[in-house]
């Protein structure tokens, strides 16, 4: 992975332009810096569509999902993590609920999501690929870029060109 400015850098470089959930996000992947290119996809607690976009070549994109703020219910686990690494996913931003975290933080890959809960989702239809996610307020499209790291997860509309690891400062 190239190097990259922090999210906070970037924000301050082109604040106008970026875009930030209004809540924390959690990290529970191995990877906690990635990047690329949005996939979206909306659900309720069903995660059908969720696992039929990660059988499909990442290319290094990021899946953006929303559970509509539904945490009662895991919409990845350990299993889906497999499926997205073996086929070269950055990472997963999951508005909703992951499982299975100790086995999360073995896979070379970005899991952040808004809680925890034991009970997988269903798998019986009726997401939505592709449509346009509202993550805390925030406008989230499939072909939006996104970059995530340990001070959180920003969305642009497209990858935003800063200097590797060349801080901004403000007077």
């Amino acid at each position: 992975m190239k190097e990259r400015s922090s999210t906070s850098d970037i924000c301050d470089a082109f604040g106008g332009q970026v875009r930030v959930p209004k809540s924390e996000f959690r990290h529970f992947g191995k990877r906690t810096v990635f990047e690329g290119n949005v996939t979206t996809v909306s659900v309720e607690t069903d995660n059908k569509e969720v696992v039929s976009v990660l059988k499909e070549q990442g290319k290094g994109r990021v899946l953006v999902v929303s559970a509509r703020d539904k945490c009662f219910s895991a919409i990845v686990g350990d299993r889906l993590a497999k499926i997205a690494v073996d086929n070269s996913w950055a990472g997963l931003v999951i508005d909703g609920a992951v499982r299975d975290i100790d086995e999360l933080g073995c896979f070379d890959i970005g899991v952040m999501a808004k809680s925890v809960f034991p009970v997988r989702g269903e798998q019986t239809g009726g997401g939505v690929v592709g449509g346009i996610l509202d993550i805390d307020g925030v406008e989230v499209s499939s072909g939006d870029y996104c970059y995530a790291d340990r001070d959180g997860v920003i969305f642009c509309d497209s990858e935003v060109d800063l200097p590797a690891n060349e801080p901004v400062f403000r007077s």
